[in-house]
């Protein structure tokens, strides 16, 4: 494994917890964080060379070290994003330890953003196309499908999202290798249902502390928990990108970063800032105006990876995931 630098994000599940996590790998010192307020905590740092594990131990506020301390020992894997381990105690979860490291091993993290209504044709025409660019993109091994067809009505929406869902879960089933994680605009209740890996959150939507509380509630009948249900929010300024951090999101996606065709009047953010956003401990992808010839700039300010549309959609998918993680 590379030594590189990575973010480990500590976050609280449902209720507020109180206490500290200190960090280890093999016999040095990652860190320690304080817990409160419920809020996420993080740390930046870097395995020390022929170290591929983390160390999580929970202290509670009072000290009492041997009583109720609670630990863990992680291999760390390439798999992007995601959660590690549940630490828990007494029976009861304490926390999520969570590691993002897509740029420690030099990946390039995509999504595909859909948007059936640039495909020709009627209605169902449209669709159809839309679930075939789906499992073409599963396929190709993209990190994340974000389903974003908001003019849908409720019913209309679950049933492409049980259809997409599916067809991800059997090619995940078919091929191990395959990680596309399907997350679902802005309808947590819609993404618990179907199945989906998570849920994309807009300004105007619900807060991740939210979605979390949600999410708990529904595990308590099902097989999910807050520990890997994912939570991508839209930002739109460095400190959008801190605060969906601070608030427990696995992933920002930060737009525009260049102008869009079909939207000249709105003022890209440039790559400067988008290198700001960066400096955040989660994942952030950027968005608006991606091209191959643009995606590199985007890589060396930081970003984990990109998100698109148009992109995906009017080319083959394999060929942008081919050159994209070649950049």
């Amino acid at each position: 494994m590379s030594v590189g630098h990575f973010s480990i994000v500590v976050k609280p599940p449902f209720l507020p917890v109180q206490g500290f996590v200190r960090l280890r790998s093999g016999s040095l010192t990652l860190g320690t964080l304080e817990l409160s307020n419920g809020r996420a905590s993080w740390v930046t740092t870097a395995l020390p060379a022929g170290q591929n594990t983390v160390t999580a131990t929970y202290v509670p506020p009072n000290g009492n070290y041997l009583a109720s301390s609670a630990s863990l020992t992680q291999r760390v894997q390439e798999d992007g994003i995601g959660s590690i381990a549940v630490l828990a105690a007494a029976g009861c979860i304490i926390l999520a330890i969570a590691v993002s490291f897509d740029r420690m091993f030099g990946r390039c993290s995509l999504c595909y953003i859909t948007d059936r209504t640039q495909f020709p044709g009627d209605e169902r025409a449209r669709r159809d196309a839309l679930v075939c660019k789906i499992v073409e993109a599963a396929q190709a091994n993209v990190d994340y499908i974000q389903l974003r067809e908001k003019d849908l009505i409720s019913c209309e929406l679950e049933s492409l999202a049980r259809i997409a869902a599916g067809l991800i879960s059997q090619l995940r089933t078919e091929n191990p290798q395959l990680r596309t994680k399907l997350l679902i605009n802005s309808r947590t209740d819609i993404a618990l249902a179907v199945g989906a890996d998570g849920v994309h959150l807009r300004s105007v939507d619900i807060a991740v502390a939210d979605v979390r509380r949600i999410v708990g509630r529904f595990t308590i009948r099902g097989p999910l928990s807050t520990t890997n249900f994912l939570s991508s929010v839209a930002c739109h300024t460095p400190a959008d990108v801190v605060r969906a951090a601070s608030d427990g999101a696995d992933l920002a996606v930060f737009a525009p970063v260049f102008e869009k065709k079909d939207r000249p009047q709105t003022q890209p953010t440039g790559v400067e800032i988008l290198r700001k956003a960066c400096a955040s401990p989660i994942p952030v992808l950027a968005l608006g105006g991606i091209t191959l010839e643009n995606a590199a700039a985007c890589l060396a300010a930081g970003a984990a990876g990109i998100a698109a549309i148009r992109l995906f959609q009017e080319n083959r998918v394999e060929d942008i995931v081919r050159a994209l993680r070649e950049t």
